[in-house]
């Protein structure tokens, strides 16, 4: 197979693509395979490596990386870094060796997305943990050093980063408590019938390491199509 068609078995594969083996004859040629089933592949993954199964994700975003290089990002937004967690429950006996509470055995995957256009999506760096573990615990090694915005929920506050991030002139989006308190600095224009409800520049003052710190941030309040509020950073 030439250098091309392998290129459009990768991005098929990684989803770069929707598609499936039996609609795409490129794939099905790729992997010498002209049908499978669902549960021949579950068979098949219980034989292989766990080593095996990472290095075919690490290869697949380093090629998802080089064909997507040159992608913008959303119009108006630039890239876009989304980080969240999932928690997997493991059986009471097998999964012991992820024993979190009495009635729990656990692990969790600490997820990067990267947003290169539109209409392309896919995880660039996963961190694997027990489910004990707070996702504040691992997101400064989920937050990358350059122009992209990282979007993040409320199970990453922590101030002390909020401050850190601003200083570094990373942008970052993240829900933020309604309790906290913060200063207006400047109110900006909203849109007449917009879902937004606020939109300020604000300091927020905070306690970190037992001094009082402050950040300034853009703060916006928004409703959802249920009506409800959400305040974010």
């Amino acid at each position: 197979m030439d250098d091309r068609s392998s290129v459009e078995a990768t991005q098929q594969l990684c989803g770069h693509h929707r598609t499936s083996l039996r609609s795409s004859s490129v794939l099905q040629e790729y992997l010498g395979l002209p049908s499978i089933s669902e549960s021949q592949i579950s068979r098949k993954l219980r034989t292989l490596p766990y080593i095996y199964c990472q290095q075919l994700f690490l290869n697949a975003v380093c090629k998802l990386q080089e064909l997507t290089r040159d992608g913008k990002g959303i119009p108006g937004l630039g890239r876009l870094r989304i980080i969240d967690s999932t928690e997997l429950a493991l059986p009471e006996i097998v999964g012991r060796w992820a024993y979190c509470s009495k009635h729990k055995n656990a692990v969790k995957m600490h997820t990067r997305l990267i947003v290169t256009d539109p209409d392309t999506v896919y995880p660039e760096r996963i961190i694997a943990s027990t489910a004990d573990v707070a996702d504040s615990e691992v997101v400064m090694d989920l937050v990358a050093d350059d122009d992209a915005i990282h979007v993040m929920d409320r199970g990453y506050i922590v101030y002390g980063n909020f401050a850190r991030w601003t200083e570094q002139n990373k942008r970052f989006v993240a829900r933020i408590q309604q309790r906290n308190r913060v200063e207006i600095l400047r109110e900006r224009p909203v849109p007449e019938g917009a879902k937004v409800l606020r939109d300020a520049d604000v300091r927020m003052a905070f306690r970190w390491n037992h001094e009082v710190k402050t950040a300034d941030l853009r703060l916006v309040e928004f409703t959802n199509d249920q009506g409800k509020t959400y305040t974010a950073g």
